[in-house]
């Protein structure tokens, strides 16, 4: 768990050639960024430290999530729609990666226990909704911040000061 904290990293590395300029990080991120994976990196090493093909994991895992925030942000401005649509889009695009790559390496019979899956259904479901809630919360949070605060951003306002 520690590596995936990595994750805004490869975000970050993934950004760059995915994201127009208006939406990369500042420098001032970025070198606190820099910090956090620092951080991250020395906690993970010693006695217990991570495998190779635990950091393999561990690194394809935040290239996915790192992905799914961008493409998410790409999905939204090419389309329009709320996060509900969004999140919908790439669960469909996620559901049809996953099916190809089970089709490469199994073939059909590899969908098969698929079909016994569908009394999971509300299982899955709430599994969904669930996590569309957990992705959802802090950006709720930023927007009643933003409202509380009366500004546009979620930063709250300096003080007006006395210029002599």
């Amino acid at each position: 768990m520690v590596l995936r904290a990595a994750e805004p990293l490869t975000t970050l590395l993934l950004a760059l050639p995915l994201l127009p300029r208006a939406d990369r990080p500042s420098q001032a991120r970025v070198l606190a960024l820099l910090g956090v994976v620092a951080g991250c990196a020395l906690s993970a090493t010693g006695k217990h430290g991570p495998t190779p093909a635990g950091i393999l994991i561990a690194l394809a895992s935040n290239v996915c999530f790192s992905l799914r925030g961008i493409l998410g942000k790409r999905l939204s401005r090419s389309y329009g729609g709320g996060p509900l649509s969004v999140f919908f889009q790439l669960c469909a695009l996620g559901a049809a990666m996953q099916a190809a790559l089970i089709l490469a390496t199994s073939g059909p019979a590899g969908l098969a226990p698929l079909v016994g899956a569908a009394a999971a259904l509300p299982l899955l479901v709430t599994n969904g909704v669930s996590f569309y809630a957990y992705l959802q919360a802090p950006r709720s949070a930023a927007e009643m911040a933003r409202r509380d605060l009366g500004t546009t951003s979620a930063r709250p306002r300096r003080a007006a000061t006395a210029q002599s």
